[in-house]
């Protein structure tokens, strides 16, 4: 095997440890000694690649909410020369696959601020794409609540859907999600009665 394949490898021992203790456990629970004891390797080993228990959760935190920012863009599909609902599918594909990482994460046992990253990330992004100038004098609320309703609603659907013992298949999901795109308020609270 060689050097950076070893390396991979080793990382991948040690996140997949970490998660699974994180989610027996709870991340505050966790220490270095558990996660080197699950992983089989030595301390030096670990702290070759990590300074910490905070440095490997931000890494691989910040692994996934790169590739998040990299696809939030629905307006640029020329990275993956494909339609806007095959990007929005291949998404939600990948949401899928790492579902597991994503409910550790997200439940009471993980990170109580990662939701809350991928908010201001999507927010970041989405007033990077909404260039025009936002016509106040037209809008019944200010440009930020509008950001955050619209953030928040699809951020908590996604982790909602994710969140299911049995979540739909990524291309039924990408069906609703995009419905939901048409529906008002109004039309949505009438579902609930």
């Amino acid at each position: 095997m060689k050097h950076a394949e070893r390396i991979a490898k080793t990382k991948e021992t040690i996140q997949k440890s970490f998660m699974s203790l994180m989610a027996e456990k709870g991340y505050d629970r966790v220490t270095v000694t558990d996660i080197i004891t699950r992983s089989e390797i030595s301390r030096g080993t670990f702290y070759l690649h990590y300074l910490d228990k905070d440095d490997l959760l931000q890494k691989i935190e910040g692994e996934l909410l790169d590739y998040i920012g990299e696809h939030s863009d629905l307006n640029d599909h020329t990275v993956l020369d494909i339609s806007p609902y095959e990007a929005i599918t291949h998404t939600f594909d990948w949401l899928y696959e790492n579902r597991e990482i994503l409910r550790i994460l997200v439940s009471e046992k993980g990170d109580p601020y990662f939701i809350s990253k991928i908010s201001n990330l999507l927010m970041y992004r989405l007033r990077a794409m909404t260039r025009s100038p936002y016509r106040a004098n037209k809008s019944a609320i200010p440009r930020e609540y509008a950001l955050d309703l619209y953030v928040t609603g699809y951020v908590r659907m996604i982790f909602d859907w994710l969140s299911q013992p049995l979540p739909e298949e990524p291309a039924t999901f990408t069906k609703y999600f995009l419905a939901s795109e048409n529906l008002t308020p109004a039309e949505l609270f009438a579902m609930l009665k």
